[in-house]
């Protein structure tokens, strides 16, 4: 856990957890979740065990340092793991080993238009040939 400085005695608590990432099975798809959403494969949301439901948190792959911003939606069952949608896993390239070691950053209610815009930010990346490497230290910016 980070300490930062606010100003006038005034710190507040960043918390950064490392886990195993893992994604959702097909089978999963329209099916409700913990939040009484619908899932889909094609939204930036993530299953995990303790962390509150609709906390947005920033996920990323140790191997390859890519990140991610995905919405708590949903429950998964064992300590340590969050489990991705394809889509948020595709974009930290989770796909080639199935399972990998993650940070995950809780961020506060101010990442929530970032989250919702992704999609959109996503599509502006491959519309204008972005590299990966751009990709990432653009999103790392945030």
């Amino acid at each position: 856990m980070v300490l930062i400085f606010l100003g006038a005695n005034t710190f507040a608590q960043k918390q950064v957890l490392t886990s195993r990432a893992t994604y959702y099975h097909d089978r999963f798809e329209n099916r409700r979740t913990s939040s009484g959403e619908v899932f889909s494969q094609k939204r930036y949301t993530a299953a995990h065990k303790t962390l509150p439901l609709n906390t947005i948190v920033k996920v990323t792959n140790h191997k390859n340092g890519r990140s991610v911003f995905v919405k708590i939606n949903d429950r998964c069952a064992k300590n340590g793991i969050i489990d991705l949608s394809k889509v948020a896993a595709k974009k930290i390239n989770l796909f080639q080993t199935g399972t990998t070691t993650v940070s995950v950053e809780v961020l506060g209610n101010e990442y929530r238009k970032i989250w919702e815009q992704q999609s959109d930010m996503y599509s502006m990346f491959e519309k204008n040939n972005m590299s990966e490497a751009m990709q990432q230290k653009y999103i790392d910016s945030l």
